[in-house]
């Protein structure tokens, strides 16, 4: 499993991959540089509706 430090719909949130897969996003509400909420999002219907943005590495891509 990878998890990716990510923005969702403008919060911060961890992007949980099992391979290249999505399988959960966990998403936090921050007041006074607390965490005072946390989502889990596991419905492979919501997950496919978000928009997380992939980072690729050069190591990614030319495998080194």
């Amino acid at each position: 499993m990878r998890i990716d430090s990510v923005n969702c719909d403008g919060q911060p949130a961890l992007a949980c991959y099992l391979g290249d897969a999505l399988e959960a996003v966990l998403v936090f509400d921050i007041a006074e540089d607390r965490i005072v909420n946390g989502y889990g999002i596991r419905n492979p219907d919501r997950l496919a509706g978000l928009r997380i943005p992939r980072t690729i590495s050069r190591t990614a891509m030319t495998g080194q």
